[in-house]
């Protein structure tokens, strides 16, 4: 089992410079883990992944650059962005969004091929669908967690966090990717993540439906229906999610 969890926190430092690595038209896997190597906890989590079953190697995976390789620019990306904003708080609500992250990545990659998408954009957007939700806990910490706990489905949300902060999660976490120079299919699902039918781009409707996958919220699922998934088909996929999730404990945070 690859289990992050002892790991160290990823260095709010290391964003920035790795930005520019990816950035660089002559990037290569060995120039960006070169940057990851120098940042121990994103250079286990890297490795993490690159050995667990989402990526399903024959071999164990010991070299930086070759991990690189396997997960995907994009995804360290989405890492090092993921794990700077984990460190706003160690509260249960956050460790709480750490775990629905993760669940909510993995369980998009597996929905990927349903509907043409990704797997590495799917699981990049799942992994950041909730960034925003951090971001305003860290621009307001007690007030954001008082408002968070009233909310009851995910529409009272929205509308509670565009009345008190005059925007939404998915708006908020959005603005910030583009910031970041995420790509435009990963900013664009958090933006819609719970408004799939907004433009209905596949990788959206892909997030939302992990979403609605591992949320507890009741109702209907209006994105699970587009991909066609059977009562049995979604208890089988949360299952298999429920496993995989507890080999990437600590992906995000720790």
């Amino acid at each position: 089992m690859i289990n992050t969890k002892r790991q160290p926190p990823v260095s709010t430092t290391t964003l920035p410079v790795l930005m520019e690595a990816i950035a660089d038209r002559a990037a290569t896997a060995a120039s960006v883990a070169s940057v990851v190597g120098h940042d121990p906890g994103l250079a286990a989590r890297v490795l993490a992944l690159a050995n667990s079953s989402q990526f399903g190697l024959c071999r164990r995976v010991t070299d930086l650059a070759q991990a690189v390789t396997v997960v995907g620019t994009g995804v360290v990306q989405t890492l090092a962005i993921a794990n700077t904003a984990a460190l706003v708080d160690t509260s249960a609500f956050v460790a709480d969004a750490h775990d629905h992250a993760v669940r909510v990545a993995i369980a998009a990659r597996l929905l990927a091929p349903a509907a043409g998408v990704h797997p590495d954009d799917a699981f990049a957007a799942g992994l950041l669908h909730d960034i925003g939700e951090l971001l305003l806990l860290q621009d307001s910490p007690s007030e954001y967690a008082r408002l968070h706990a009233t909310f009851e489905t995910h529409a009272d949300q929205l509308r509670a966090e565009k009345r008190v902060f005059g925007t939404d999660h998915a708006l908020a976490g959005a603005e910030h990717l583009l910031d970041w120079r995420v790509p435009d299919v990963i900013a664009d699902a958090v933006a819609d993540h719970h408004d799939p039918f907004h433009g209905s781009a596949p990788t959206t409707i892909v997030v939302a439906a992990a979403d609605e996958l591992i949320s507890a919220e009741t109702g209907r699922h209006h994105a699970l229906d587009l991909l066609e998934l059977d009562v049995a088909a979604a208890d089988g996929l949360r299952d298999r999610v429920a496993t995989e999730a507890g080999a990437l404990t600590g992906l995000v945070g720790g």
